[in-house]
């Protein structure tokens, strides 16, 4: 609401609900921009309206990366299909949506082979569909594409883009000049039409997201994903989410024949590789380097010059005691010092590291 049709509003004897108009702008130039008032403020506003519950919401943008065989296009098209028919993703509620796929990777014979193997893996219906385009070469730096773009996402709730490097060509993804304009567009685009607009991206050597950190910056969820070569387990880590809380799921992949789906995975979600903040990684390579040791000890031997803060390290033996990687030797009563050392799982990371 602009500030020059702002009109009053009083709801019992809140200060903060009561509002007066801004003082009026009568000798300001013209602008281009939509000014709007702190009023605005205590408007009533709708609540967040998930598409994944928890995971994506509507009039956002999304990053699923993952590396090469992660399988994260087969998760994609498994929350395609569940989106459209608002099936429960996983564990997840859906909010049922018409979907659009953008193929700029696989082409039309991969894509439908596998959006077939999809639809027989969740024995889903034919109506409604899903529309989808492939190998059309867009060019999200141009202001044609964004603007067909525009139009295709008013009439779709999610929109999956695969893969990103594809539809900036001649853009660097590590120059944050080349991509800024075009996440700005693509967020203009999702707030605009309300579509959930995810982009499948690659991983880079270190196993964070390939290019500038601009992405991370300009988007609303980041999810990774990791499976290994001949492993049907799939980690989920939700990287950043803007509307909710940052958490790790998994899920088993399931390839038959001539169908594929994905089942909540009924194992332990262990940490994805590489992903370890400072403080864990310090955890992991002190216990890997010294043994077991007591968190005083490990607490103690800190260098305030080059580690992490002490509680960062105390929040990190939890985490990693939660995830498995590491484990109590004492009795684990409150009164006791805790003594841990690393689980297989741990020693398995620390040497990655």
């Amino acid at each position: 609401m602009s500030v020059t049709d702002y009109t009053d509003f009083v709801v019992d004897d809140d200060p903060y609900t009561t509002a007066s108009n801004p003082p009026p702008q009568t000798n300001a130039p013209k602008s281009r921009y939509e000014l709007h008032s702190s009023q605005e403020f205590f408007l009533p506003r709708p609540p967040v309206e998930w598409v994944v519950e928890g995971v994506i919401a509507a009039g956002t943008v999304s990053v699923l990366f993952g590396d090469s065989g992660s399988k994260k296009t087969w998760a994609a098209l498994d929350l395609a299909v569940c989106v459209l028919h608002g099936h429960n993703w996983l564990n997840f509620k859906t909010t049922q949506k018409q979907v659009l796929y953008i193929d700029e990777d696989m082409g039309e014979s991969d894509l439908c082979n596998r959006g077939e193997m999809v639809w027989r893996g969740h024995n889903a219906p034919l109506d409604p569909f899903m529309m989808y385009t492939t190998l059309e070469s867009f060019d999200f730096g141009n202001k044609s594409d964004i603007l067909h773009l525009e139009g295709l996402a008013s009439l779709n709730g999610l929109v999956i883009v695969d893969i990103f490097r594809n539809v900036i060509p001649g853009r660097d993804e590590n120059a944050q000049k080349d991509l800024q304009p075009v996440l700005f567009s693509l967020r203009k685009i999702a707030e605009k039409t309300k579509a959930a607009i995810v982009l499948i991206h690659h991983e880079n050597k270190s196993k964070g997201y390939s290019g500038s950190t601009a992405i991370k910056g300009a988007i609303d969820h980041m999810i990774q994903v990791e499976s290994k070569t001949g492993s049907d387990d799939i980690t989920f880590r939700i990287v950043k989410n803007r509307k909710g809380k940052s958490f790790d799921f998994g899920a088993t992949a399931n390839f038959m024949i001539d169908s594929f789906w994905l089942n909540p995975s009924q194992n332990p979600v262990k940490p994805i590789s590489g992903s370890h903040n400072k403080a864990e990684k310090y955890v992991l390579l002190y216990l890997f380097n010294k043994g077991e040791s007591t968190s005083k000890d490990i607490l103690g031997d800190i260098d305030p010059n080059v580690d992490p803060a002490p509680k960062s390290v105390s929040n990190a033996m939890s985490e990693l005691k939660k995830n498995g990687l590491l484990e109590r030797t004492d009795s684990g009563k409150s009164t006791t010092t805790a003594t841990y050392k690393l689980t297989p799982d741990g020693e398995t990371e620390a040497e990655n590291l």
